[in-house]
């Protein structure tokens, strides 16, 4: 603390090496208000304190003289710039109520001042004089509240402002702030403002300038700057590429689903023409086969020759069945399996009984997938039928959660599990299950025969 002064009925003002402190003793616990700085200014170290008869309370510094007035709160420095006094640091004070004269002691001299009739100049209003932008036709000045609207590439902006306080306007202060910074109030060098490079946005610039005294402009100047976004970064050409993107992706899959269906019609052609074609000329064959063969004094090579007719017809079925793109979902290839065990081994006198869980009508199967599934179990089902010698075989399919089971077993003799390492059926329907991603398992004894086949979704 350097000095304390009463300023006021239950006021107190105590000035420090930071500012100075008014103290509010009125109530039973004081207040305390600071000002240790005055618009961004530091105030620097008071000493002597005196008060005048308008109740305005003047302060010696090291920077001069400074006037506080504790109704408006105002600060006003005085010192050799703007002023008579001379530089000599923290001056004596001195008021007379007489002559109402503030004295002030300088170097081999006195300084006074007529307190009725001291008046200070006031602050002008501050104005924008001059504004460069590359790129910009500047027809004429904005004024303060206004909006100037920029391209990306308009970002280097310079700013001359000006004011209207001409006593030592040499020594007038400005300040800035604009919206992006976070500084809040922020001093200028001179009365040049210079932004570069600024990003695209909305941004309010506010400026404000004090005079020689310490005094602040009445009013802030206010311009509003909008820079545009470059194109790549509108939402009309990010709307753009994501149109053409959908478009792209719709095309794809358009383009995917026309030409799965006109593989479809392909395999329907190809499958009708087979069994139009191709089945009735087999038909033919094997009539002609037979009729032959029957015969008395016929040659042997027409019974083969009927047989191998047969035989192809039966494997050409197999191939219509697969090309056409009807039974592409599970529940037909279930289906075609069921009636072969039936064609197969009723004839034998073996009992089939079928455990079918329900079956999601979603699940299809490509034209080698359903081909693998439908041979891993006509390969079972041959298998029966010529070795077991069982009388009850059971096929099983069961759903749940991400797994389908298939299961084919028998109550026959069995047969050798060497016989799965060195037999080819046994082999490929293993190969086939791990084409198909499947886990395969085949269990045997001298009473049964279980064969599994775990399909995922």
């Amino acid at each position: 603390m350097e000095a304390i002064e009463s300023i006021g009925k239950d006021k107190l003002l105590i000035t420090s090496y930071n500012g100075f402190c008014v103290v509010n003793t009125e109530g039973e616990v004081p207040k305390f208000e600071l000002f240790e700085t005055y618009y961004g200014t530091p105030l620097g170290i008071f000493k002597y304190i005196i008060n005048d008869n308008k109740g305005n309370v003047w302060l010696s510094g090291d920077n001069g003289v400074t006037r506080f007035d504790p109704k408006s709160k105002t600060i006003t420095s005085f010192n050799y710039t703007n002023s008579y006094l001379g530089m000599n640091a923290v001056p004596e004070l001195a008021f007379s109520d007489k002559t109402k004269t503030l004295y002030i002691s300088q170097f081999q001299g006195l300084n006074t001042i007529e307190v009725e009739e001291f008046l200070v100049s006031k602050s002008g209003n501050i104005m924008l004089s001059e504004m460069k932008i590359l790129n910009y036709n500047i027809d004429t000045l904005p004024h303060s509240g206004q909006t100037i609207r920029l391209g990306h590439e308009q970002n280097n902006i310079e700013l001359r402002f000006t004011n209207l306080s001409f006593t030592n306007s040499q020594n007038n202060e400005y300040q800035y702030y604009i919206s992006s910074s976070k500084a809040g109030w922020t001093s200028m060098s001179s009365n040049i403002l210079r932004f570069d490079n600024m990003g695209y946005g909305s941004y309010q610039l506010k400026v404000r300038a004090e005079n020689c005294f310490g005094i602040m402009s009445p009013q802030e100047f206010v311009l509003q700057i909008i820079i545009a976004p470059p194109f790549w970064r509108t939402w009309w050409f990010n709307g753009l590429i994501m149109t053409c993107i959908s478009f792209i992706i719709y095309g794809f899959f358009k383009f995917r689903d026309l030409q799965r269906e006109k593989l479809e019609k392909l395999r329907h052609t190809i499958a009708r023409d087979l069994h139009d074609d191709m089945g009735s000329t087999l038909s033919h064959i094997r009539m002609m086969s037979e009729r032959e063969s029957m015969r008395k004094d016929a040659n042997q090579s027409f019974k083969t020759i009927a047989d191998k007719t047969a035989e192809v017809m039966n494997n050409m079925t197999e191939i219509i069945w697969s090309i056409n793109p009807k039974n592409d979902n599970l529940k037909n290839i279930l289906g075609r399996i069921q009636e072969f065990a039936i064609d197969t081994l009723e004839p034998l006198g073996i009992e089939v009984n079928f455990e079918i869980d329900s079956v999601p009508e979603n699940i299809k199967m490509n034209l080698e997938e359903r081909r693998h599934l439908f041979l891993i179990f006509k390969e079972a089902i041959n298998n029966a039928a010529k070795y077991s010698k069982a009388k009850n075989v059971n096929f099983t399919f069961y759903n749940e959660k991400n797994k389908m089971t298939i299961v084919f077993d028998d109550n026959g003799i069995g047969f050798d599990p060497l016989l799965i390492t060195r037999g080819n059926g046994l082999k490929n329907m293993a190969n086939r299950a791990k084409l198909l991603n499947g886990i395969f398992s085949i269990q045997t004894n001298q009473e049964k025969t279980i064969i599994t086949l775990i399909l995922t979704k």
